[in-house]
């Protein structure tokens, strides 16, 4: 198949929905508008100087890059964590997309964490295969938390345990062994 869009999520079901979402494996930054060799000798110049994180993988898509943050343990999607992960996300995708590394710096575009991407080897907008390089080494959420100022941090320390919908009475009551 020329055409497969997949996301750094395991899911359940039939569908690519949020609420089949499982487990997360990594987290990935779309950045477009590097029209210059400039732009990626500048963008490799601010993760060789830890101004930015390095990337477990970037991926040539045809118009832009991708950078996986490949998780050293996957997370589970639970709202909590999501939350959390989002807001880091964002804040990655804000200071990725600067000045010196696209031209679209005035018009980040912010992607859902859901958001899927073209897979590697498929055919790109301009009839080209997507390729990717490993470029660096599996990440944790403190080492990517460094980069960003503290209320955009993913804090999922207290996040870990999925609420659930029963009170512990009801949960006894349905499900008695």
């Amino acid at each position: 198949d020329n055409f497969i869009i997949l996301s750094p999520i395991s899911y359940i079901g039939a569908s690519r929905k949020s609420k089949n979402a499982r487990y997360i494996f990594a987290i990935t930054i779309d950045l477009d508008g590097i029209d210059t060799k400039q732009h990626l000798s500048d963008l490799f110049f601010q993760i060789k100087n830890d101004y930015l994180p390095n990337p477990t993988y970037v991926s040539a898509s045809g118009s832009g890059i991708h950078l996986y943050y490949q998780l050293e343990q996957p997370l589970p999607c639970y709202e909590e964590i999501t939350k959390e992960l989002s807001k880091l996300k964002d804040a990655l995708t804000k200071k990725i997309w600067n000045v010196y590394t696209t031209t679209l710096y005035s018009q980040i575009q912010i992607e859902s964490l859901f958001q899927g991407f073209r897979m590697v080897g498929t055919i790109t907008k301009n009839n080209k295969r997507v390729r990717v390089f490993e470029t660096g080494d599996k990440v944790n959420i403190e080492y990517l938390n460094s980069f960003v100022y503290d209320g955009y941090r993913a804090n999922l320390k207290t996040k870990r345990k999925k609420k659930s919908k029963y009170t512990l009475e009801k949960a006894k009551e349905l499900f008695p062994e």
